[in-house]
């Protein structure tokens, strides 16, 4: 199994009252540390944020070979072959309303491969969602700061959008969020500093593109729209 599960150490009760419903959104993310520190977060305090209990988000790890696949197209097989080993597996709760989410940054398409970009966005299926952020998910970070945009974006695109390497740990973007958040995003990411201004980054993206269609060569990031899907997700 290239991708494993992750679950709570408390899990909530499930779902089974008449007339409730159980969408669980299945995460696959391009980096395993950052995002993945961020969406374990998500998970274990959606309620929080004011997701309710009917809704799982399950980050999905990958192991063995698949560990360093970062590719989107990569990830999309993985999606997937989980789709379909879920489908088979007797024990599984998924469902056809379930949804893949598949998280990655936009940075290796911004110069040349454009079009690759979009060719892969119109092979989306209608259970698949994609999560971007351009350059990186640092940007969706950097946003969790009152007046993020006007502070610390806004006439510094062109530095945040080249998002040199400057160090082996860090590249322009991801060591001005870690300055500007006071920790080390990559690899040291405090969640729970990030959970208490999530209304603010969901804010601040409005500022930034967030159409992933429309965002190459631009900052953007639509984590805030996704965010905002799940926030308002009603079950009769």
């Amino acid at each position: 199994m290239p991708l494993r599960e992750y679950r709570p150490l408390t899990r909530e009760a499930d779902v089974s009252q008449v007339g409730e419903f159980r969408i669980a959104y299945y995460v696959i993310c391009e980096g395993q540390n950052t995002e993945w520190i961020y969406f374990k977060g998500l998970c274990n305090n959606k309620r929080e944020i004011g997701i309710q209990n009917a809704i799982e988000i399950i980050p999905l790890e990958k192991t063995g070979p698949h560990q360093g696949w970062s590719n989107p197209k990569k990830l999309f097989e993985l999606a997937e072959q989980k789709k379909a080993e879920l489908k088979t597996d007797a024990n599984s709760t998924y469902s056809e309303d379930d949804k893949f989410v598949v998280v990655f940054d936009l940075d290796i398409y911004n110069s040349t491969a454009g079009e690759e970009f979009i060719a892969l966005l119109s092979d989306v299926k209608k259970d698949e969602m994609v999560v971007v952020t351009n350059p990186c998910f640092d940007m969706w970070l950097l946003l969790h700061t009152p007046d993020a945009y006007a502070q610390h974006i806004q006439g510094d695109e062109e530095q945040i959008l080249l998002n040199n390497k400057i160090s082996n740990k860090h590249t322009y973007t991801s060591k001005k969020a870690s300055e500007i958040l006071g920790f080390n995003t990559k690899g040291n990411c405090n969640f729970i500093s990030l959970l208490e201004n999530t209304d603010i980054a969901v804010s601040e993206e409005r500022h930034i593109c967030e159409d992933a269609k429309t965002m190459l060569g631009v900052i953007g990031c639509n984590m805030g729209l996704f965010i905002t899907e799940l926030r308002k997700k009603q079950f009769e």
